[in-house]
């Protein structure tokens, strides 16, 4: 591993602890050459789908990504970076058990939305008007109403 400090190849482990929850390895490791320590994680790395976007490009699906949207929708709100994780993961699983070479963009905004809406409300609406582009304010107060209604049952 290589220092993220001062670029020196060698680096011991000093720690190592399983995230169970999230299924990663969380390594304390200190550089051999400065002295400085830093935190990494291993994952296993999914056999996910390719994504196709809205404009019908291809790119490989990126975890990366969807935190970014998801803590764009969470801002401010009570939404943790534990919570964040288990949703990432949570459409991680969802898309590797299709068992499919590609699945749209939509798809995933879908799944995303089903998971966000468990933790918080305004987040999930934060994150549909992005994910659905909402044109028009009757399709928002739409969305604010069936929320509203299933709240009620």
């Amino acid at each position: 591993m290589i220092c993220p400090f001062c670029g020196f190849s060698n680096t011991k482990v000093i720690i190592t602890r399983e995230v169970a929850k999230f299924n990663e390895v969380k390594r304390r490791r200190e550089c051999e050459n400065c002295k400085r320590r830093f935190t990494t994680y291993e994952r296993i790395e999914r056999n996910l789908p390719t994504i196709i976007k809205k404009d019908a490009t291809k790119e490989n699906f990126s975890r990366e990504k969807l935190i970014t949207a998801i803590q764009k929708a969470a801002g401010k709100r009570r939404i943790n970076n534990e919570n964040i994780q288990e949703i990432c993961k949570t459409v991680e699983i969802t898309l590797e058990e299709r068992d499919t070479a590609e699945v749209t963009s939509m798809e995933i905004g879908k799944i995303t939305m089903r998971e966000l809406k468990k933790y918080d409300k305004i987040a999930y609406i934060r994150f549909a008007s992005e994910y659905r582009a909402y044109t028009e304010l009757k399709e928002f107060v739409n969305e604010i109403e069936e929320l509203l209604k299933d709240e009620q049952e």
